[in-house]
């Protein structure tokens, strides 16, 4: 396995007591694997997805100086680490084997402490740490901002070391776009039982493995269930007012596409609604929507559909009675 190097010589001007001034290297090391020569390029990470995107680094001690070693990970904006990930996955041991202590978040970063404290010449360890995204990171991807876990290494005596370069290891966001389309007007007879299809469609990058659908009973309507193609009744997961919300997970999604839990880049999920008509002026919208931590990240336009009655005009036959 090979790694690139991104090294900094951090001088250390200690003034001792007898007016003279003495220099010393403490260095550190900040490699990544590489192919060709180049770093390996990241993963990238799944907007909103449960699963836990893995980044490493690889640390090196080439100087007695390195002690009480710090390792802090600047995470872009939207970009979360996921807590009880950090792992050592190698190291030099197994004399004086290396282990890392969480200490949560730091003047903003998320930061681990490496013991044991005096580390020595020749010393190295494999640091990897997971990552999540939430809609946050959207609007840096939409600016064109970069996607880098910053390293920054500080130990006793103001010794530092970082790989800040955006050059290096930066990886890219992926994000799901829904939308939504329906047949069409219906034409039916006022009071009948109707079955609508809608198609919702993922057309982003991002895969998603949940997302909710809406619908707005409006005036002269009343849904009675909504399902899949398949038969799967989708329950209410909620109400507000006049609108019913539906939770699209796994369990439907697994019925469509490749069968693998997620809705990627231009599959398709489709329910069926069955409502009755109750008016002959009557409303319905539908949408859809998906985000995590409580936040939407991309919506739907309302999608509105007309269901026409049919028997607007009575069909009346009128015949004259002359009672004369």
């Amino acid at each position: 396995m090979f790694y690139s190097k991104i090294t900094n010589k951090i001088s250390l001007l200690l003034v001792l007591s007898l007016g003279l001034v003495s220099s010393m290297i403490a260095q550190t090391e900040i490699l990544y694997t590489t192919f060709d020569g180049d770093p390996l390029p990241l993963e990238a990470v799944n907007t909103c997805q449960d699963s836990v995107f893995i980044n490493q680094v690889r640390v090196e001690i080439t100087s007695d100086d390195v002690n009480q070693l710090t390792v802090s990970i600047d995470l872009p904006e939207g970009i979360t680490y996921v807590p009880g990930s950090v792992n050592i996955v190698a190291d030099s041991g197994p004399s004086s084997p290396i282990s890392v202590v969480d200490q949560g978040v730091v003047n903003g970063m998320q930061s681990f402490d490496i013991m044991p404290e005096d580390l020595a010449v020749g010393d190295f360890f494999i640091l990897e740490w997971g990552r999540q995204a939430n809609c946050e990171a959207i609007a840096g991807q939409q600016a064109g901002d970069f996607f880098k876990d910053g390293v920054i290494l500080n130990w006793e005596n103001m010794g530092t070391n970082s790989d800040l370069d955006e050059s290096v290891r930066s990886y890219d966001l992926l994000v799901g776009s829904l939308s939504l389309v329906g047949e069409g007007q219906i034409v039916t007879s006022l009071g009948s039982t109707v079955m609508r299809e809608l198609t919702i469609t993922n057309g982003g990058q991002g895969e998603l493995d949940e997302f909710t659908f809406y619908i707005i009973d409006g005036v002269g309507i009343s849904t009675l269930q909504l399902e899949t193609l398949e038969g799967t009744i989708i329950p209410t997961s909620s109400t507000n007012g006049d609108t019913l919300f539906y939770t699209i997970s796994t369990t439907e999604i697994n019925e469509y596409g490749d069968f693998d839990n997620h809705l990627e880049n231009g599959e398709q999920v489709v329910v069926k609604r069955t409502y009755t008509v109750t008016e002959c002026d009557n409303y319905s919208g539908y949408g859809a929507y998906w985000g995590c931590n409580g936040s939407i990240c991309q919506q739907t336009t309302t999608l509105e559909q007309a269901t026409v009655i049919d028997n607007l005009v009575p069909n009346v036959d009128v015949t004259q009675i002359n009672l004369d």
